[in-house]
């Protein structure tokens, strides 16, 4: 719970991750009991006079039919069916005279929906933002933001790894298995682990050090925009003298060619 002190009114915000829906299954009930209990004593807690926000993953769902018999609750935006942690929410909001802000607002699913049931890949909204009733109007929209989820940070992760690999056309690379195994492999390194603990924290404190430094001086050059291609459209390493094709010298000559990279402003490996 935190407590911010605002004119003209204090917000309370909580931040809260319930049990999963229960399904009949006592243990789960249990839990849910425990969960609303514990978040009845919090806000409780809290001066009627605070704008109260609560928000996280309710792990519930309501529809639009509560909109007609949840006393203004729900708004007539909400995409599901209630469940039991639904009714629960609902019971609670009603309680202690809140809205479900997030049901009041139109909205493309991508920015109402949070969660893909891994089974038949439907969409659902199980994160909510809870305020008073009162302060209904001090609410002027409530979305989730695209591309927020964890598949689309982990789509992102990859795309950069493609990039750093120099793999322009990963689909037709990996219809062959071998190839695909050589490619990802070309530059891997095998080193040993070290026996300092110092050592080691020291290194990525520098790593961490050099990526801050890249970052506000802006984006590290690459290494195929400085050295100059050969005849057979390869390039030559400026420490070993190497030759590479474009798909394998960055690599190379960022774990070879490292005081080369730092004068040029190109991250070292």
């Amino acid at each position: 719970m935190v407590r911010l002190h605002c004119a003209p009114v204090n917000v309370t915000l909580l931040a809260i991750y319930s049990p999963v829906n229960p399904n009949g299954q006592q243990m789960a009930i249990n839990a849910s009991d425990r969960f609303y209990a514990d978040l009845q004593r919090a806000v409780n807690k809290t001066p009627p006079s605070d704008l109260l926000l609560i928000m996280g993953d309710f792990n519930a769902r309501v529809g639009k039919q509560q909109h007609q018999t949840s006393g203004n609750v729900v708004g007539p935006h909400a995409v599901d069916h209630i469940n039991e942690n639904g009714k629960r929410l609902v019971d609670f909001c009603a309680a202690n005279k809140l809205i479900i802000s997030n049901t009041f607002f139109q909205h493309k699913g991508v920015h109402q929906m949070t969660w893909m049931h891994p089974g038949n890949k439907k969409w659902h909204m199980l994160d909510y933002t809870l305020v008073n009733r009162k302060f209904r109007s001090s609410v002027e929209d409530v979305r989730r933001p695209r591309n927020s989820c964890v598949r689309k940070r982990w789509e992102d992760k990859i795309l950069d790894d493609l990039d750093q690999c120099q793999i322009r056309n990963w689909r037709k690379v990996t219809l062959d298995r071998d190839k695909w195994r050589e490619t990802i492999n070309k530059n891997a390194q095998v080193k040993p682990p070290s026996t300092s603990i110092t050592e080691t924290v020291q290194h990525f404190k520098q790593r961490a050090q050099d990526r801050r430094t890249l970052a506000r001086n802006g984006s590290p050059r690459k290494v195929t925009e400085i050295l100059t291609r050969t005849v057979n459209n390869n390039y030559n390493c400026p420490r070993c003298k190497k030759s590479y094709r474009p798909q394998g010298i960055t690599n190379h000559v960022r774990s070879c060619a490292m005081e080369w990279c730092k004068q040029n402003g190109i991250q070292p490996r």
